[in-house]
This record gives C-alpha cells, structure tokens and sequence, in this order.
C-alpha cells in the first residue's frame, strides 16, 4: 500500500484534519457552519453548511451586527469587513434563529442544550487566520453575552457590557486576556503565533445553564494551552437566555470550520492537542526549508 509523507500534505489542510478529528472525538456536535456559498453578505449566505443538533430547520443562523460580515466561496468567514462609514471594522457576529432572523437564538433551551450539561460542557473551535502576527488587533468569544448588547447594532464590544458573563480576546500577536462582566481582565496568557492558521478551541465546563451556575473556560491556540480554569458563573441577566457572540476588532480576520461539541473525554483532548502540536511544528519546519 502507497503512504503519504505528513510533509506533502499543506499546513491548512493538516489544520483542517485536526479539526475534524476534534469534531470527531466530541461525544456530540451541537453546532457546525462552513461558511459555504459565493462571496457576499453573511446574512443572505445559505444555510446549508449549518449542522449539528442546533443546526435544523429552526436552529442558529449567523448574523452580522454592527458591521456587516462578508462570506467568500472558500468556506472563509470575514469578521471584520470595513463598515465604510468612518467607524472602522469592529463587527462581531450575533445567533439569530432560522425561520426568525428577529430572534436571537438561546442555548440554553437548544435542542442540544441537556447533551451539553450531561457530557459536562461545550467545546468552541474554529480556524482563525489573522492578518499578521504583530498587531495588537484581536478577535474574541463570548459566553452568556447580554441579550441587549447581542440584538444591538452598536460599536461597543458586547463582551464588555456589565452583564455579560464572559469573553475571551486573542490578539494577532498572541496576547490573550479573558473579562467577566466588564473590561477589568480577569486572566491573560499568551501563544506563539503561528504566521498562518491558528487552530482555536474553547472548553466551557459545566453541568446546568442556570443564573449562578458554576463555569470554567479553559482556552487552546494550536494544542498550546493560553487560558486555564477561567472561572466564573452565568449571569442572571442571561437566566434561561444564554447567548453566544464571535466578534473581531480592526484587523482583517477570517475563521472557517465553526464548530459547537460536548467536550470530549479527557484523553482524547490531550491526545489531540498533543498530535496538533506536531503537525503545527511539522508546517513551520517546512515553512523554514522553503
């Protein structure tokens, strides 16, 4: 049988098949998007590159806010199209529901909201390619957001509302900073980056979605652990309202192959993170020699 050396295969399809692997060792998929269809306006792009147990007939639709979020036929998502109004690129993308792009989706009563407490949490991953690895510029994440600040069209940076529960920045230059409920930063850590894709996952530990419930982020950059036992709890503004937010700040910033699963067992994560570690090592040797 014919074998196919690691070093022929090119760094963003290895990025891919890791990611796909990480779906794959999840006990369920709750949410998946492709991003698929011809360039244009997020909020006109199909839906059928939506899946997962949040992904039917009336489940998550992406949407853009406050700037509007293009989509190219890569399967590529820009978060941070110029809004061309003088008031820069910050957008960020809010969950609408499918059928009722006027309601903002809530995970916490999804069809995939009792497989997410009963494995013990989520896991968020996506590929993130930032323009460079030396700005300050940043995309973010965020967890039980004000439903407020979700459904608004403003400038602000939803994570950083006084009733937000969580967010979680990552900045081209590898700084990281997690907030809860305000712009004080409650954890930072940091990665090397990567100068082309950075593999991004999310752990949120939990076992209820209920005001005051306890929850712990644990943040991953290409297998690199940056945020560890992050903890804080649900807000009682988001009480049986959880919202999800993924924004980006200025830079030019793309994610493909957005993905929601239960966590996955322990040692496949750490065997995964382990064996993402090798191919991003493998692709910068590589990248050396050329």
């Amino acid at each position: 049988m014919k074998t196919v050396s690691l070093s022929l295969i090119p760094c963003t399809v290895t990025a891919c098949l890791a990611l796909s692997c990480l779906s794959s060792g999840a006990q369920t998929l709750i949410y998946s998007d492709t991003f698929p269809g011809t360039a244009g306006n997020l909020d006109s792009a199909p839906t059928t590159g939506i899946s997962g147990l949040d992904g039917g007939s009336s489940g998550a639709l992406p949407q853009s806010a406050a700037v509007e979020s293009t989509i190219s036929g890569s399967g590529q998502l820009d978060i941070a199209t110029p809004g061309g109004d003088g008031s820069g690129d910050n957008g960020y993308i809010r969950f609408d529901t499918i059928g009722s792009s006027s309601t903002l989706y809530n995970w916490a009563t999804s069809p995939g909201a009792s497989a997410t407490t009963s494995a013990g949490g989520m896991t968020v991953s996506f590929l993130w390619t930032p323009a460079n690895t030396t700005s300050s510029d940043w995309i973010y994440f965020g967890a039980g957001v004000d439903p407020a600040d979700s459904f608004g069209y403003g400038y602000s940076v939803p994570i950083w509302s006084g009733n937000s529960a969580s967010g979680i920045i990552l900045a081209n230059n590898g700084n990281v900073a997690t907030f809860h409920g305000n712009s004080s930063t409650a954890n930072s850590g940091s990665f090397t980056p990567s100068g082309s894709t950075e593999l991004v996952s999310l752990t949120y530990s939990f076992n209820s979605w209920a005001a005051g419930a306890p929850v712990s982020l644990t943040a991953l950059v290409n297998g690199q652990t940056v945020i560890s036992g992050d903890s804080f709890t649900w807000n009682s503004a988001e009480a049986g309202a959880n919202y999800l937010n993924l924004g980006s700040y200025q830079e030019a910033n793309t994610i493909s192959n957005f993905q929601i699963s239960t966590v996955p067992e322990p040692a496949t994560w750490t065997m995964l993170a382990s064996g993402f570690g090798l191919l991003l090592a493998s692709c910068k040797s590589r990248k050396n020699r050329g």
